[in-house]
């Protein structure tokens, strides 16, 4: 666009090595200038990546905020090779121009008009792939957050209890201390349920045991099924709002004198008593014999204790008197409540220092919280690669704004002559977004054949859709086509407002 002052530059004997410095020189102090300015914008953006990662992405947690040198440094090798290929290259073809090729106005060439085109194009493409990855990530999340864990989170805090082996050591000792801690929270006020738990929905503290029904043992050289087991009390399954499908839940008849005994979850029962009803039936769990023989007295409803994306789990539980904590004397309280989580912690730390003034209560959250925490990979991913989308989208829209600026411009004359012979208005608006949607609609195209080879990079992050969802390989392209038809409405009113007779003056 500037073919005309190079040529007055080489009339005035400028060598094609000065021209070259020259241009070189602009284009390297633009990139200087906005390099400076994104990587101040980085250093900001990882300060925030930071905050908002979650805890489980610690390899995140150890940048500290800070930008390591060698991205940056790589950053800035990217910003000076941007500079030898945007900058160079066309400086040096707008120097090879001679004082007589500069034209007064007409169209480019149409070799360069493609290279103009095909920019855009692979940004169009390169958009609409990181655009799909963004939707089927937004779709998927939208899903999981939808999932029925099994659980009402509303309203239940959470806290996590460790007690030490050394004044904890047999089970009566640990038991004491339970029974004594759960009776002083359930006679204050607004307390409404008030359990004990070793592993809690979804995924937290959770183990699994090999089982087999004592009635069907396993056939020798045959793996043992696995199920989620927990230890509870009586008031964990109304504290949850987990249902009582038939039977019964833990009670005084649980104690450490009767037989033992477990609840099952309906999964499990559907799966090995589908004609015959569980209760009374017998379960081995973790070896055979009869220490490790239970009785199932109850059925309750599904939960998904190994994590919102996985099926409802196949679960055993025992009761928290009888021991069914393991060896390991730690274990969680749940408090159905009506007051805020800071409350309900000043309430527990009182109650647990009363009885003992050394343990310390940890973990204070709610369910609702810790079901977040298990989606929060997947937020953090689906929120990283939206910014990452729309920034594409941001560049793709400004490339066809700038190509279809630029074009007008160079058309003038020839938007003057249409004009002058009888144009309308509306012709020309059709010219121009015709002109430009259809540069936008190959690299969708282009974009949408790529994003169907690539899909399975992503199909694994993916919950309740498939990686070739048809709403959101629908709904990106024609966000794209919108937002591109956009960028091309501001050059196409330019166009229709030229004026003939200026332009044919100033020709």
């Amino acid at each position: 666009s500037r073919a005309q002052e190079i040529s007055v530059r080489t009339a005035l004997g400028a060598s094609r090595a000065a021209l070259v410095r020259q241009l070189l020189v602009e284009g390297t102090l633009l990139a200087l200038a906005g390099g400076a300015v994104g990587m101040l914008i980085a250093v900001w953006g990882v300060r925030i990546l930071t905050a908002i990662a979650p805890d489980s992405l610690f390899v995140l947690r150890d940048f500290k905020s800070a930008v390591d040198w060698r991205v940056l440094a790589l950053a800035a090798a990217a910003t000076m090779g941007s500079v030898l290929f945007f900058a160079l290259a066309p400086a040096i073809l707008g120097a090879q121009t001679r004082a007589t090729a500069a034209s007064r106005g007409g169209t480019d060439a149409p070799s360069r008009r493609r290279l103009r085109s095909s920019l855009v194009v692979a940004e169009f493409a390169l958009s609409l792939m990181l655009l799909v990855g963004a939707g089927l990530l937004i779709r998927s999340l939208t899903k999981l957050r939808a999932v029925d864990t099994g659980v009402r989170s509303d309203g239940v805090v959470t806290a996590s209890i460790a007690l030490p082996s050394v004044r904890y050591a047999k089970t009566p000792q640990i038991n004491i201390f339970h029974d004594r801690l759960l009776a002083d929270l359930r006679g204050r006020p607004g307390l409404e349920r008030v359990s004990a738990s070793v592993g809690l929905p979804p995924d937290v503290f959770g183990s699994s045991s090999d089982f087999f029904v004592t009635s069907h043992p396993v056939a020798d050289g045959a793996f043992s099924p696995l199920a989620d087991v927990l230890a509870v009390d009586g008031d964990y399954f109304a504290a949850l709002g987990i249902p009582l499908l038939s039977g019964r839940i833990f009670d005084a008849r649980d104690n450490m004198d009767a037989p033992s005994t477990v609840i099952i979850s309906e999964a499990l029962a559907r799966k090995y008593f589908p004609n015959t009803n569980p209760l009374g039936e017998r379960l081995n769990v973790g070896g055979t014999g009869d220490l490790n023989a239970y009785t199932i007295v109850g059925v309750v409803g599904n939960v998904r204790y190994d994590g919102v994306a996985q099926g409802p789990s196949e679960a055993i539980y025992f009761p928290f008197i009888q021991g069914g904590y393991g060896v390991t004397p730690s274990f969680s309280l749940v408090v159905r409540t009506r007051a805020g989580a800071d409350e309900i912690a000043r309430e527990v730390r009182d109650a647990v220092h009363q009885i003992d003034p050394e343990l310390a209560v940890a973990n204070v959250r709610t369910v609702h919280e810790l079901v977040e925490e298990s989606v929060a990979g997947d937020k953090f991913r689906t929120t990283l690669l939206s910014v990452f989308a729309l920034l594409a989208l941001v560049l793709a829209a400004v490339g066809i704004y700038g190509v279809m600026a630029y074009a007008v411009g160079r058309r003038a004359r020839e938007i003057g002559i249409r004009l002058a012979l009888g144009a309308r208005d509306e012709e020309i608006y059709r010219l121009i977004l015709r002109e430009g949607l259809a540069v936008a609609g190959v690299g969708i195209a282009i974009g949408l054949v790529a994003s169907l080879t690539l899909t399975g990079a992503v199909s694994k992050f993916l919950y309740g859709i498939g990686a070739t969802d048809v709403a959101t390989f629908v709904g990106v392209p024609l966000i794209l086509l919108a937002i591109a038809a956009l960028a091309c409405l501001v050059p196409a009113r330019r166009a229709a407002r030229v004026d003939p007779t200026v332009t044919m003056r100033g020709e």
